[in-house]
């Protein structure tokens, strides 16, 4: 957030911070993101939705998820993913997947 002077810092809401990541971890309501793709997505997708930081959302969860996608794809190589349309976890995934 350094390069906007006039941007506010911040955590606005911790627990969604830790709700996304633990989402992408171990999933929730059932549901487990089963690929690193789909974990990434995840990530991004909770991040962008929930708000959980005063400024930057957008930027914090591309950074986040890709950091994450190619920690993962470093120590535990690529997965699969299942066809799908335009902005869905199935293109985002595929996104991921080849970045």
């Amino acid at each position: 957030m350094s390069e906007y002077s006039d941007t506010s810092s911040g955590v606005q809401s911790k627990g969604d911070i830790e709700f996304a990541l633990n989402y992408a971890s171990e999933g929730a309501f059932g549901s487990v993101p089963e690929t690193i793709h789909e974990k990434s997505f995840h990530l991004l997708r909770l991040l962008v939705a929930n708000h959980p930081f005063v400024d930057g959302n957008k930027r914090t969860a591309l950074n986040t998820a890709s950091i994450r996608e190619r920690s993962e794809r470093f120590t535990a190589g690529a997965g699969e993913t299942r066809g799908g349309g335009l902005f869905s976890v199935d293109f985002c995934t595929e996104w991921f997947r080849t970045k």
